[in-house]
């Protein structure tokens, strides 16, 4: 199965502040570390496998700088993709 992340619609990339983890072969990770109001936007996870492609989207709203602050977002489709 493979599984992106996107926020606003552009595909997102591991980085310094932006963690992607694959937990099981069903659930993947988004972490944001070092919150800024620059991490706002709809985030979503795309699973694809050979019988079918599932989508799910959250919106993160920050207001201020929590820099000490981690946001997570769990992806599972374990009930969606079989």
């Amino acid at each position: 199965m493979l599984v992106s992340w996107f926020r606003d619609g552009q595909s997102i990339e591991s980085s310094e502040s932006v963690r992607i983890t694959r937990i099981d072969e069903v659930t993947s990770l988004l972490a944001i570390s070092d919150l800024t109001s620059q991490h706002a936007g709809n985030y979503s996870c795309v699973a694809k496998n050979e019988v079918a492609v599932v989508s799910v989207t959250a919106s993160l709203v920050v207001q201020g700088k929590y820099a000490q602050s981690t946001f997570y977002f769990a992806c599972n489709t374990f009930l969606h993709l079989h």
